[in-house]
């Protein structure tokens, strides 16, 4: 739900005159809400802190609530069953009691059948004894007869009152015992019944008094729900601030911007004048020591691909490069030569002659390594062997690397000179990239050093081409042109050893060949005219325009020659190219294209790379170079 909030403010304080302002509300919760597609904050603002401590406050109550209503149902859930208890005891003594009544019942009446039995054989026992007392036991003599006769009566009544007294308290002390039993009874069920009555009461004692130490617990909960309730409106309250807050700080921000606003204006306005009416030569000047800082960054940059010192020596060439950028005057130049000491492009330069004039003997630069050196494309950089067998291997190679137009291939065209404008047509050729290197175990093409394979050696931290030159071997001039031409072009990046390191580190240089015009000295004349421009009018051409690559003839392999008067010392050099382009490069190279243009080996450029894939066996790499030893 949206709610928009229109505000009035007093226009006279230079605030708006009115604001709307809507307000995103959740129907779900009484809280703002974040609509779709609004990003993430970087850290989280007043309003934003103070929503998150009253959804944290609410949730907190939420919870409180939730565990009352749990406290309350485990309340009633117990009362439930202490009813349901007290029933069950109640019930269970109503039973006892019945059971009791009857049992007691019972035993009575059967202490009443065994009295009325002792009774029965009381009066049994009377009835025999009178029975037995007949006149069949009187003597036979008359005057004996006589006698038992008239004592008769009295030893008859009184034996029969003696055995009758006996057997009466017999059956009296029977009898007691008798009901003493049912009475003994009475009291065992009298005396469990007390007693569960006891234990039933504990229990529900017991369970009264969790009630109670839960309704304690409920107190508490409804405590700390207040409590919680209260925390909810202090955290609407704090919003609310914020809101106003940030209200207020929108208006305040409208009135700064309004004041920046006519600040900028006249500092603009300022600007401007003081652009209009700047000195012209202090922009000629600035022009002027622009063009020569860049010129001083460029030797800077020669001066550390010479030396190739890490950046943790404290005379690498990135030193000199911060330093140059850091400048902002000429420094000192005296007979045209740069002074050290003073603060200006001249210090670093300066510092840079003298560094290098120590580091010609340090590093080996006035005591070079000559070396001359050939490689088989065939069977260095391609692993081919030198027979017949592989002859097919050999021609599918020259195949794959064969390009139907040179000039739909971009390095061409950047690098290297044309040898035919691009409207006469396609010019087809065969373009070999490979990488070179120069690393222990492995030969020149980054392959594991074998037979016959030939390697630079790592000691030297730079070793660098004097002269190049390319044999066909194989190469038939009856069929093909005596002059063929190719390119050999470094396209890859340079890699150097550091000059003093043992671990072996190296660095990559991304070489350019660019155009880097002398420029001509200026005059007053020049400077006093208001559309000289140092670049344009002190450069004889323009400033870091590619410099192109040209081809070179290639020979037939020197050692087709056999044995002749001419050494093939005198051959190879003969056969060599001091190519200016290529002096001082590395051979250690990312990557090198050699490009075969067909139209230098036939008119008809397909049929004379044809040729040169059936015929041509082997493509040799000639390398006259220069090392330095470092350290």
């Amino acid at each position: 739900m949206d709610l928009n909030v229109t505000t009035k403010i007093d226009p006279e304080n230079g605030i708006i005159p009115s604001a709307e302002i809507t307000y995103h509300i959740n129907t779900d919760n009484s809280w703002l809400s974040k609509l779709d597609g609004w990003g993430d904050r970087r850290a989280p603002g007043k309003i934003q802190i103070a929503l998150s401590d009253l959804i944290k406050a609410h949730a907190n109550y939420k919870r409180g609530l939730t565990e009352l209503e749990g406290q309350l149902g485990v309340i009633q859930a117990n009362v439930d069953i202490l009813k349901a208890k007290y029933g069950i005891y109640k019930e269970q003594i109503v039973v006892i009691d019945d059971f009791n009544k009857k049992v007691s019942f019972l035993n009575w009446v059967k202490f009443g059948l065994f009295t009325a039995q002792k009774v029965f054989a009381y009066g049994q026992w009377l009835t025999e004894a009178l029975a037995n007392t007949s006149w069949k036991s009187v003597p036979k003599n008359h005057t004996s007869r006589v006698i038992v006769l008239a004592l008769a009566p009295a030893i008859h009544g009184g034996a029969s009152t003696l055995i009758g007294t006996l057997k009466t308290i017999e059956d009296f002390l029977a009898v007691l015992e008798g009901a003493a039993e049912p009475a003994k009874e009475q009291f065992t069920m009298s005396r469990d019944r007390q007693l569960y009555i006891n234990d039933a009461r504990f229990e529900v004692q017991q369970m009264v008094k969790e009630l109670e130490t839960m309704e304690s617990d409920v107190r508490a909960k409804l405590q700390e729900l207040y409590t919680l309730r209260e925390t909810i409106h202090q955290a609407a309250g704090l919003l609310q601030a914020s809101l106003a807050e940030g209200e207020r700080l929108l208006a305040a921000r409208d009135v700064f911007r309004k004041r920046a606003a006519g600040d900028v204006q006249d500092y603009r306005y300022e600007d401007m004048a003081f652009r209009v009416f700047r000195n012209d030569g202090v922009q000629k000047y600035r022009a002027t020591f622009e063009l020569a800082a860049r010129y001083a960054y460029l030797a800077a940059t020669a001066y550390d691909y010479e030396t190739n010192l890490l950046g943790s020596e404290t005379d690498a060439g990135r030193a000199f490069l911060t330093s140059i950028v850091r400048r902002r005057s000429p420094g000192v130049v005296m007979n045209g030569v740069p002074v050290v000491g003073a603060r200006g492009l001249a210090d670093p330069l300066a510092k840079m002659r003298q560094n290098f004039e120590v580091y010609q003997g340090q590093l080996g630069f006035n005591n070079p390594q000559i070396e001359t050196n050939r490689f088989s494309l065939r069977k260095e950089l391609f692993r081919l062997k030198q027979n017949q067998a592989s002859d097919p291997l050999w021609q599918a190679e020259l195949g794959y690397y064969y390009k139907s137009d040179l000039w739909g291939f971009p390095p061409f065209k950047r690098f290297c000179r044309p040898f035919a404008d691009e409207a006469a047509g396609p010019q087809p050729g065969i373009v070999i990239p490979f990488s070179t290197e120069v690393n222990f175990g492995y030969n020149f093409f980054g392959w594991p050093l074998g037979a016959g394979d030939s390697a630079y050696d790592p000691s030297n931290f730079a070793t660098k081409i004097r002269s190049v030159g390319v044999w066909f071997e194989g190469y038939d001039t009856a069929d093909l042109s005596s002059t063929p031409r190719v390119y050999l072009v470094p396209v890859g990046a340079d890699v150097l050893r550091a000059a003093d390191a043992d671990n072996f580190v190296t660095r990559e240089f991304h070489v350019v060949d660019q155009k880097l015009p002398v420029p001509f000295p200026v005059s007053e004349a020049e400077v006093a005219d208001e559309t000289w421009i140092p670049v344009n009018e002190s450069l004889s051409d323009v400033l870091g325009g590619i410099r192109r690559f040209s081809s070179f003839r290639a020979f037939p392999d020197p050692d087709s020659y056999g044995n002749t008067t001419v050494s093939e010392a005198d051959i190879i050099q003969s056969q060599s190219t001091e190519d200016t382009r290529l002096i001082g490069r590395s051979v250690w190279n990312t990557q090198w294209l050699l490009i075969i243009p067909g139209g230098t080996l036939l008119a008809d450029p397909d049929a004379g790379l044809d040729e040169f894939i059936n015929n041509v066996t082997d493509i040799k790499l000639f390398f006259q170079t220069y090392a330095y030893s470092g350290n």
